[in-house]
């Protein structure tokens, strides 16, 4: 009996993170798989490439979260908690390869500052985080609704 007690305390935590890793291979995967008119044609290292598929997951994301989050108050600030732990665990697995010494310490400093203004392009422009705002929000009003 103590032990789920224990377990139901750490629930939200548990949801927090997995929407984490979820924003995190979104942005990932978005960039790794970039292929928009601004990275292929106009040479635009730094272009994230959000295609409305990346966008609608963010939603999706934050959406489910929020419908099997316990406490109101975690989805809200968890919500600027995911974010900046996504880009900050995204900026990471791009700068991993120059922290482990695999490249050149000249690529390295490209790629870090290249990974910090793709984090940033692709984060904080309004589209990923007010659809993650907007899921969010329905995910709360849809649980408080049906009293999920």
């Amino acid at each position: 009996m103590k032990t789920f007690k224990q377990m139901e305390q750490l629930h939200d935590l548990g949801i927090i993170l997995a929407w984490t890793g979820s924003v995190t291979g979104i942005m990932l995967y978005t960039y790794f798989h970039r292929s928009c008119a601004a990275f292929t044609s106009q040479g635009d290292l730094s272009a994230p490439c959000q295609s409305l598929w990346d966008i609608a997951f963010v939603f999706v994301a934050a959406l489910g979260a929020s419908l099997t989050l316990n406490d109101e108050r975690i989805a809200v600030v968890g919500f600027l908690f995911v974010h900046f732990a996504a880009s900050g665990l995204f900026v990471l697995a791009l700068s991993m390869p120059s922290v482990l010494g695999v490249v050149d310490p000249g690529v390295s400093d490209a790629l870090l500052t290249r990974s910090v203004s793709i984090a940033f392009r692709y984060d904080f422009p309004p589209f990923s985080l007010v659809t993650s705002f907007i899921g969010r929000f329905i995910g709360l009003f849809v649980a408080g609704t049906f009293d999920l």
